[in-house]
C-alpha cells in the first residue's frame, strides 16, 4: 500500500503523521456510508455526502503518528489548524480518491 509523510502542528507542537491508502474493504464501508443511490418512480436521486467521506477518510488513512502524541481520533483532526487539516485531507484523499 501506498503512503505519504505529512508535518501538521498539533497543540502547537510539530508531528508527522503517516497516512496510507485504505483496504478496498475499508473503502467499501465508506462508499455504503456516504454515497446513496435512491429509486423514485422514474427519477433516479445521488447524493454524496463529501464532507462526511473526506473527514472520515482522512481518519481511516492516518497509520502513524510521531511524536505519538495527537490520538488517532475525529477530534482531534478536528482541532487541527484549518490549514493543517486541509493538508491532511488533501493528501488522504489524493491515497483515497473517491471513484464509482
Amino acid at each position: 500500500m501506498t503512503s505519504k509523510n505529512v508535518t501538521v502542528k498539533y497543540k502547537g507542537k510539530k508531528v508527522v503523521v503517516t497516512l496510507k491508502e485504505i483496504s478496498f474493504g475499508e473503502y467499501m464501508d465508506l462508499l455504503r456510508k456516504y454515497y446513496k443511490i435512491e429509486v423514485k418512480g422514474k427519477k433516479t436521486e445521488v447524493s454524496i455526502d463529501a464532507h462526511g467521506y473526506s473527514e472520515e477518510v482522512t481518519l481511516r488513512a492516518i497509520e502513524k503518528v510521531e511524536p505519538d502524541i495527537m490520538p488517532k481520533t475525529l477530534e482531534a483532526i478536528r482541532s487541527l489548524p484549518r490549514t493543517d487539516g486541509i493538508k491532511l485531507r488533501d493528501i488522504a484523499l489524493e491515497l483515497n480518491p473517491f471513484e464509482l
